[in-house]
């Protein structure tokens, strides 16, 4: 059924799905008629038996090290976990001038077209040994069925030269047929390095919305809780620093892992990412510290609560050093990455501050992607440091649990500080939703305090504190996040013939501001905005806000145009002889400067004092009230009224009488002692109603003697509605319609 989609929403949600860091354009290759076809190299099927039977292995040697680590056992030791497989890599040769098929396009650009097919895959993935594209030149690659495109990838997100090409990876393309494609303008000199090493051949726990094969977004475990939910609620600016791994053990096969963004004491934005250790294939900080095909995904979640809620935007980086890794002292590895994640205007990440004191919290979350799945969110209030294996804090989770693919996630304190990655939970082949299961030990961390400076470790390659302290000798115990999402200041109200100046923090290019229709731009200058009333009428409330290419809202600043508009409102209905009723003006948006208030009538009547935006009144006999409040900002000033409608019986007086009723030709409908004061009136709607709801006659007044005609209306019961002005809830009365 997921193939059935229109193909224009399969396009808008595939093709925002995982976006690298691009230029988010169509492929030429989608829009030009080419003479010749793109060459198809179809892969033959991966041995699927040895394939689970690699999984199943290793799936056993996690087994034992988890049962080991649990009991104390000691013939676990120097044995490393090893991460969640889902693709699995087919190596392949594959250059601009040995594959793919060249085209001459009538302006004399050239483009290359490559088409892979791999029967059943679940996705593909493609790794390059080496990738240089030139200045202005362009890289795509993108599925025909779904219209699912990366790209363009161009040389401004990419290092490396023609000479000294760079490792490099483009992200997942789902089902089992891509086109990689490279297009070269007749003006660009110099020519692209395109070789690749190997397909990844996606075959459990994807995520895919195209085939009813694939496990379908947001299927792990029922007892996950997506990280929109309430639960999360605390929790939305630490997501941001959380994002699902992709790793690549050099022979081709992806695996998930999670890992976060961490803040160091320059608060230089540095863009270190903490993970675990188990979760490199074959990386090492002091041997082999090249991660470049490692993929980073962020804001990989769902809107709202709910699997069935929208995607959010999710964007891709590409590319670590591993810094600092042990195996031995909490399972830690940290990686610097290689695109900054600052650097792309469609994420704004958060990195997140951390404790190293080594005390047990009270509370915790974790925030994670089990098993490459939408981001979750677990919670505890149960952790302690381990008996044995004591490098390790050990967590019983109340919401939530740990799968696969949460490896390498943050354990975060109530204070929102980090204080470990997650390691080894619930053996393989229980059900991660029950804690009760023999043997269960709890989900378990390593700690960031034993991580810092590990005993007996010189190496900067095997501690932390070398890269997050830089150079100091008696770092904090603690150290607050940094958040790089922007914030815009500026003041309000904004009056006509008064332009007010709106600057945005932490600008990016392919930022760009919009406001309210009762503003007007005056001038914009990058980071900054000046906006005026849009004319001499403008009023009410507006907003600027700010946001990135893909149309994502990230930061708002309401203002009030031009005087204020107050209404008058109570916390429940005015009685008699009862103290503190309680009035509120509701408009502290305007910015007031001052608020009056009159009652009337006064005297033996009622009693009142007020206090800014509130009034407290007594009233003693039954009748009809008006109250008054002024508002002032230094746009002007506006006065309303309310009434408010007595009886000694508990009955409220009536507004209106209506008469004569039964009638023949006309109702009339008198208001009863209108109350105004000043410049300040109340303003009655009025109506009639037939039996099916359905409004026949309508008029405003400010008080006399509304009248209806009746006389071409068939006999029946009827209702007239009387609105105050203010009140919501009419009085409504009956009248009969005879001939």
């Amino acid at each position: 059924m997921k193939k059935l989609l229109l193909t224009s929403i399969i396009c808008f949600f595939a093709c925002v799905l995982h976006a690298q860091i691009t230029t988010n354009e169509p492929p030429l290759g989608l829009s030009h008629m080419l003479p010749n076809r793109a060459f198809v190299q179809s892969l033959p099927k991966p041995d699927m038996a040895k394939i689970h039977a690699e999984d199943a292995a290793n799936d056993e040697i996690n087994k034992f090290i988890v049962e080991a680590r649990s009991e104390g056992r000691s013939d676990a030791d120097g044995m490393q976990l090893i991460p969640h497989r889902f693709a699995y890599g087919v190596p392949v040769n594959f250059t601009l001038t040995n594959s793919g098929t060249w085209n001459t396009l009538p302006n004399g650009d050239r483009l290359w077209q490559l088409k892979v097919h791999i029967p059943d895959a679940l996705l593909l993935r493609t790794y390059y040994d080496m990738f240089y594209l030139p200045d202005g030149a362009k890289f795509f690659v993108y599925s025909e069925e779904t219209g699912q495109t990366i790209g363009a990838i161009t040389s401004e997100f990419l290092g490396g030269s023609f000479d000294n090409p760079i490792k490099f990876v483009t992200g997942s393309i789902y089902g089992e047929t891509m086109v990689l494609e490279y297009w070269q303008p007749a003006s660009v000199r110099g020519s692209a390095v395109i070789s690749i090493s190997h397909i990844s051949y996606g075959y459990r726990d994807v995520d895919s919305p195209f085939s009813d094969n694939s496990r379908g977004i947001g299927s792990a475990a029922p007892c996950h809780v997506n990280i929109n939910c309430s639960q999360g609620n605390l929790w939305q600016v630490h997501k941001r620093a959380v994002a699902r791994v992709i790793t690549f053990d050099g022979a081709g096969s992806a695996y998930n892992c999670s890992g976060a963004l961490v803040n160091n004491t320059n608060n230089d934005l540095t863009p270190y990412f903490y993970t675990a250790h188990h979760c490199l294939t074959g990386q090492d900080a002091f041997y082999n510290p090249d991660a470049s095909q490692f993929e980073f995904q962020w804001n990989y979640e769902r809107t709202g609560c709910d699997n069935s809620t929208p995607l959010a935007t999710v964007s891709s980086t590409t590319g670590a050093d591993v810094v600092a890794n042990n195996q031995d002292h909490g399972d830690f590895a940290l990686l610097l990455l290689t695109q900054n994640p600052v650097d792309n205007p469609n994420i704004e990440p958060y990195f997140l501050g951390w404790s190293r004191s080594g005390s047990a919290p009270s509370s915790c979350v974790g925030i994670h992607h089990p098993e490459g799945d939408v981001k979750k969110i677990s919670l505890t209030n149960n952790i302690s440091s381990r008996i044995i294996k004591p490098e390790f804090w050990r967590v019983v989770w109340h919401t939530g649990t740990m799968e696969k693919g949460s490896s390498g996630s943050p354990l975060i304190n109530s204070n929102g500080l980090f204080i470990g990655q997650f390691s080894w939970g619930i053996p393989i082949e229980f059900d991660p939703c029950n804690f009760n299961v023999p043997g269960f030990d709890g989900s378990n961390y390593g700690r960031f305090d034993v991580a810092w400076h590990p005993p007996y470790t010189s190496l900067t390659q095997r501690r932390i504190n070398h890269w997050l302290a830089p150079g100091m000798s008696n770092p904090p115990q603690t150290l607050a996040g940094l958040d790089t999402k922007p914030v815009i200041t500026g003041s309000t109200p904004i009056c006509n013939g008064s332009p007010k100046i709106f600057e945005a923090s932490k600008w990016k290019t392919g930022y760009h501001w919009e406001k309210s229709s009762n503003l007007t731009i005056s001038s914009t200058s990058t980071r900054i905005i000046t906006v005026s009333a849009a004319n001499s009428n403008s009023s009410g409330a507006g907003w600027v806000v700010l946001k990135n290419s893909l149309g994502v809202e990230l930061a708002r600043y309401n203002v009030w145009v031009g005087a204020p508009d107050p209404y008058i409102d109570y916390y429940s209905p005015p009685r008699l002889g009862v103290e503190n009723y309680f009035f509120s003006v509701n408009n502290s948006q305007s910015a007031p400067t001052s608020h009056s208030w009159y009652v009337t009538p006064g005297g033996s009547y009622s009693s009142w004092w007020s206090s800014g935006s509130n009034l407290y009144v007594w009233f003693y006999d039954e009748g009809s009230y008006q109250i008054v409040t002024t508002v002032t900002n230094s746009c002007g000033s506006k006065s309303v009224g309310r009434m408010v409608y007595l009886s000694r019986g508990g009955t409220p007086a009536n507004i209106a009488t209506v008469y004569p009723n039964p009638a023949r030709d006309i109702i009339y409908v008198e208001i009863d002692n209108p109350m105004n004061i000043g410049s300040v009136q109340t303003t009655y709607d009025v109506r009639l109603y037939d039996g099916l709801g359905n409004m026949l006659r309508q008029q405003s007044t400010n008080g006399g003697t509304v009248q209806f005609s009746v006389a071409g209306l068939p006999e029946g019961v009827y209702f007239v509605h009387v609105y105050d002005g203010v009140n919501s809830v009419p009085e409504v009365h009956q009248v009969v319609v005879e001939r």
